[in-house]
């Protein structure tokens, strides 16, 4: 479960398998059939929401998340070039507790 200090003290990514695009991308994102997915990580739980041209739809699916937390410290700074890539992120676990 998320928890106010996780949110608190971490960078919080994350990533839907949606059929927008046929594989995984990180949230939020734009399609050019201007399909717009945005989220907002709360405390316990994800909440997504999905608009076409600002009307509220459900044409496409998103049946996997994962969110990657990343430990905020002063030494881990990341590069784009340090970025996973969509292999990677494919080869997630699709549920692992870190607390």
């Amino acid at each position: 479960m998320l928890k106010t200090d996780v949110l608190e003290k971490n960078t919080i990514l994350l990533y839907v398998y949606t059929s927008d695009f046929q594989g995984w991308g990180i949230v939020p994102y734009h399609t050019e059939r201007n399909i717009r997915v945005t989220a907002e990580i709360r405390v316990g739980s994800v909440l997504m929401r999905k608009d076409q041209n600002g009307t509220p739809t459900t044409q496409s699916w998103h049946h996997k998340i994962r969110l990657v937390i990343i430990r905020n410290t002063a030494a881990n700074t990341l590069s784009r070039a340090q970025a996973p890539g969509a292999e990677e992120i494919a080869a997630y676990p699709a549920v692992k507790e870190l607390y």
